[in-house]
């Protein structure tokens, strides 16, 4: 399978050579919905972001930071080979005056190899990403993210059900151009339907709270943040 990240790295470097402002540095384009006047926190650290390496932005850090290694398997199939990847990474998710957020995600990959060719079956099995979420005193959260066609869609909602509490859409065009990139360069989170967190996976990374949200609310916004920023599209590459 082909990576989408070098197709990613032509679309930039062609929008460069058309002297698009969207290239120095790329950025993402920020939905509508977002207001002027949001909060926005460049996430520090290295890119790429070295192991176990906490993620910070603005007001909000992560603790206790642990990554597993990307576990990967195959078993033969009709000629072929059905395999599958996973990686758990687990965190929480501190800021001054709020309850730590604990979070604990896995992300996966399922695929069928044959001659070659690999075709991504991740969508008809699974969420392309899991994570539990916790704040000390209240019920459990699941957030997943799931494939939708080309883009990715996902929610928060009560681990024994309910109406989601968040959304998330992925994000694919380029700031001050009309490229899209078959891979995420960021997502927006939404609270029924207005746009509470946009999360800019390109660079560094970026964070971009709607200061209409809550304190309260901000703390979980930025442990999904952090979820997002770890998520690796990519995933299905260690079969390549």
């Amino acid at each position: 399978m082909l990576s989408r990240a070098p197709l990613r790295a032509l679309l930039v470097a062609f929008a460069c050579g058309l002297g698009l402002t969207a290239c120095t540095p790329a950025n993402v384009r920020l939905p509508a919905g977002l207001p002027g006047d949001s909060l926005a926190y460049d996430v520090s650290g290295h890119s790429p972001r070295r192991w176990q390496q906490p993620l910070r932005f603005g007001p909000y850090s992560t603790v206790g930071m642990r990554e597993g290694m990307d576990f990967s398997w195959a078993l033969p199939l009709f000629g072929g080979q059905f395999a599958r990847a996973s990686k758990p990474y687990r965190y929480t998710m501190v800021t001054l005056g709020e309850a730590p957020v604990d979070v604990e995600c896995r992300t996966r990959a399922t695929l069928l190899l044959k001659r070659g060719v690999s075709i991504d079956i991740t969508e008809t099995m699974e969420p392309r990403m899991a994570c539990g979420v916790r704040r000390d005193g209240e019920e459990p959260l699941v957030f997943e993210l799931a494939d939708k066609g080309s883009r990715y869609d996902g929610a928060i909602f009560p681990a024994r059900g309910g109406r989601p509490l968040f959304s998330v859409r992925s994000l694919h065009r380029f700031a001050g151009s009309s490229l899209a990139s078959m891979e995420p360069l960021g997502y927006e989170i939404l609270r029924g339907g207005e746009v509470a967190a946009v999360v800019e996976t390109l660079n560094a990374g970026r964070v971009f709270m709607n200061p209409d949200t809550s304190p309260r609310e901000r703390v979980m916004l930025a442990a999904m943040s952090t979820a997002l920023l770890m998520f690796n599209p990519e995933q299905s590459s260690v079969f390549d």
